[in-house]
């Protein structure tokens, strides 16, 4: 997923931070990526709010009903 980076000050630490979630996410470390959604440096961006949220919704269904073994971090929307 390509998003647009946030202010360039912040960049370089938000990229960063924003690939952890995305490595613990792919690595189905739930717990993980919860914390780094929760951490300062990603909340401080409100344009990526929605992009965080869904993010959260996704992890919380995959919680309850786990990825299938070959799984490689794609979701498939079912619906627009």
């Amino acid at each position: 997923i390509y998003t647009l980076p946030p202010h360039p000050v912040e960049t370089e630490q938000y990229l960063k931070r924003h690939q952890e979630l995305l490595a613990a996410y792919r690595r189905r470390d739930w717990e993980g990526a919860l914390d780094l959604l929760d951490d300062g440096t990603l909340t401080r961006e409100p344009d990526m709010a929605p992009f965080y949220d869904l993010f959260r919704e996704r992890i919380a269904q995959l919680q309850i009903e786990s990825p299938p073994e070959d799984w490689d971090g794609v979701y498939v929307a079912h619906e627009k």
